[in-house]
């Protein structure tokens, strides 16, 4: 079983210094998501990124690709990040693994790579286990057990993620991620460029004859 340690990677596009930008979601306190209501949906938007948190929760024991697991009943936003409950019982408010396990999927507007998570409510005995959509199911990447994690950029790959508490133990909130959005790659921008210029001076041509 793997553990997610902290490292940063640094990556060059063609023979250019550009570089990838960092965009930062922030949930709780001073937040724009903050509400304090139950939602099936939770969204922020930044420079030009959005990103949905929603929540699912599956039997106990069992992992996010089991036939049990549905939709949380509400998510909410409160001082101290993100928490799950269900209506009508005695469920803790913040997102745990007693009883059934618990799972908050973060899905970007586009592909990104993870830089850190922050979670709040994070003890000494909690942890929590990241997934990557593959495009047919989850795939485990590991536990993690910092409430404030940077992870290798160049590992954690995509468009959407999965947190979850799986652990009797396993109690917080989810307090904000960090992400990677790589520019097009030159190479890339040069040939939509030339095309262009190629579709010009076709024009010109006509115009002429």
């Amino acid at each position: 079983m793997k553990t997610i340690f902290a490292a940063f990677a640094v990556m060059a596009l063609g023979a250019s210094a550009a570089s990838a930008s960092t965009v930062g979601f922030h949930f709780g306190a001073g937040s724009p998501s903050q509400s304090g209501y139950y939602e099936s949906e939770i969204s922020q938007a930044k420079s030009g990124l959005t990103l949905d948190v929603t929540g699912m929760r599956c039997d106990d024991g069992r992992g996010p690709n089991h036939s049990s697991c549905a939709a949380v009943v509400g998510l909410s936003v409160w001082n101290n990040g993100i928490g799950s409950i269900r209506f009508g019982t005695h469920d803790s408010h913040a997102v745990d693994g007693y009883h059934s396990n618990e799972f908050l999927k973060l899905s970007f507007s586009e592909h990104v790579s993870l830089a850190k998570l922050a979670f709040s409510y994070f003890g000494s005995n909690d942890k929590f286990r990241l997934y990557s959509w593959t495009g047919s199911a989850w795939d485990f990447e590991g536990n993690g057990y910092s409430a404030v994690t940077h992870l290798a950029s160049d590992v954690y790959t995509g468009s959407m993620f999965l947190l979850g508490a799986t652990g009797d133990h396993d109690d917080w909130k989810f307090k904000g991620v960090k992400v990677d959005v790589s520019p097009v790659p030159l190479p890339a921008a040069g040939w939509m460029l030339l095309a262009g210029l190629g579709g010009l001076a076709a024009m010109k041509r006509r115009k002429k004859s």
